[in-house]
């Protein structure tokens, strides 16, 4: 999609800029990811002109469970001990009050143009929603446009309220043809406000298959049916953590071994019954360098 039709601008205030969005969502049922969808943005500058100083940014109002009772927050960059690992640039929302079993919506920056990262994150209500274009440009800059502040990232707001918020990476430079990317994660998870780490853990696993397993086959996906995908083990060759997925077309017995290079059996890594699915599971760290067979 773009925006070159003058229908959707405002007289006054917008204007065509010519440039050209292609959106593309992954999404995967290993029950490592499949509370998570990835969506993937590239803009494509369709003038002759270079456009400077760009901006992208996503604008997200949630709206979980009651809409005027919104809660919303951001971790910048934070270590989280439980998990061993540093998890940064998820914004969560989720309902001041929310019934049994409910958690939090989450969106991560998974990639950004330039490696530049999250540079803003402004939070607001829908009554100083901004209402021209140099306003926009300005929150997505990281500035407060009412007072012209320079305040990138908005900290946690308890108030419960009709909320909605951006994510914004820039600023950067594109020449006439070139495309720049932009990748969320849509995270759904347990949630409490005082006990992100289930969040954390699912933000942290969402990077990692991103990193290892989609940036790495993105080009060579295609569709299978189950019985045609057996096993997989991602990334290879293994470079610290690496995960086996494997697909069980129908209920029945299981049973993974891993042989080295002479045929000698290595380990059993699993043996037992599994109902048809997808399964994953870590592939083992203590067997010496190498090259094996499952």
């Amino acid at each position: 999609y773009n925006d070159n039709d003058p229908n959707q601008h405002e007289p006054g205030d917008t204007r065509p800029i010519g440039f050209d969005i292609y959106e593309t969502g992954f999404a995967w049922t290993f029950p490592m990811v499949e509370d998570v969808v990835f969506l993937k943005f590239e803009v494509k500058n369709c003038t002759t002109y270079t456009m400077r100083k760009m901006i992208i940014g996503v604008c997200i109002d949630a709206d979980v469970g009651s809409v005027m009772d919104d809660v919303t927050g951001l971790i910048l960059r934070k270590w989280f001990p439980a998990i061993n690992d540093t998890v940064k640039y998820v914004v969560w929302t989720s309902d001041q009050n929310p019934p049994p079993g409910w958690g939090a919506v989450a969106f991560m920056l998974i990639k950004a143009p330039r490696n530049l990262g999250l540079t803003a994150f402004k939070c607001f209500t829908i009554d100083i929603d901004p209402p021209r274009d140099w306003a926009r440009y300005m929150m997505l800059a990281g500035y407060d446009y009412r007072t012209g502040r320079y305040e990138p990232y908005d900290s946690i707001n308890p108030i419960p309220a009709d909320k909605r918020f951006m994510m914004c990476s820039g600023q950067f430079d594109l020449v006439p043809g070139q495309k720049e990317e932009l990748v969320i994660a849509v995270i759904g998870a347990d949630f409490n406000i005082s006990d992100t780490i289930p969040l954390a853990r699912r933000a942290r696993d969402a990077r990692w298959f991103w990193d290892n397993i989609v940036k790495i086959k993105e080009k060579g996906i295609v569709t299978h049916r189950n019985e045609d995908i057996q096993l997989l083990v991602m990334p290879n060759p293994v470079r610290g953590r690496a995960l086996i997925f494997y697909t069980i077309p129908e209920s029945g017995p299981v049973l993974l071994k891993v042989f080295d290079a002479s045929g000698r059996l290595v380990k059993i890594l699993f043996e037992g019954n599994k109902n048809a699915g997808n399964y994953h599971l870590s592939f083992p760290q203590d067997i010496g360098s190498g090259v094996y067979f499952m």
